[in-house]
């Protein structure tokens, strides 16, 4: 079966435009990656995602240095 022949590029489809592409969440905003168990990816989606776990870690209060579990040693 021959090949179609290429349609003639038009000048208004594709390449950079202003408003394409991924918006932005906000200034120094930055991705992670963490690990989950399917039924904790949907308790957290139930609780509201994203917008939920950021409240939560505001709430937070830091640990005191006094009060903060010690981390393991890391082992190579």
């Amino acid at each position: 079966m021959p090949r179609k022949p290429a349609k003639p590029k038009n000048p208004n489809w594709g390449g950079a435009r202003k408003g394409a592409g991924r918006k932005k969440i906000g200034e120094g905003v930055q991705r992670i990656v963490l690990f989950l168990a399917p039924s904790r990816i949907e308790k957290l989606k139930a609780l509201g995602g994203r917008d939920w776990l950021n409240g939560a870690i505001d709430a937070a209060p830091l640990p005191d240095a006094s009060t903060a579990p010690e981390r393991p040693a890391k082992q190579d």
